[in-house]
């Protein structure tokens, strides 16, 4: 069974979740020094719907500095990697790198 669910950012800013959303996912940070000013608000909101809840990170390395960075503005909630880059070249090592920094910091 497929479930349908948005992919927010700070692009939909005011945006309010429709009754029943089941799940929602968020962008919460990217690189090392942009965090989504409408993470909180859409967290708050997925929560308020009792949906399930994860936010996202757009990489841009597999740095410590990275993981650390993403670990400070989404702690333990669930996070999904955006792997879409076209500016920098993103590769498989990269990614597994970023993980392990993440998942070193107690990140899931």
């Amino acid at each position: 069974m497929t479930i349908f669910f948005p992919d927010l950012s700070d692009h939909q800013h005011g945006l309010t979740l429709e009754p029943k959303t089941v799940a929602l996912i968020a962008k919460a940070t990217e690189g090392t020094t942009y965090h989504d000013p409408s993470y909180l608000v859409f967290k708050a909101q997925a929560a308020a719907q009792g949906a399930v809840f994860a936010g996202y990170h757009f990489l841009w390395s597999g740095t410590p500095a990275e993981a650390s960075w993403a670990f400070k503005h989404v702690g333990k909630t669930p996070l999904m990697l955006d792997v879409e880059n076209t500016t920098v070249l993103t590769t498989v090592p990269m990614i597994l790198s970023f993980v392990k920094n993440y998942r070193a910091l107690g990140g899931v």
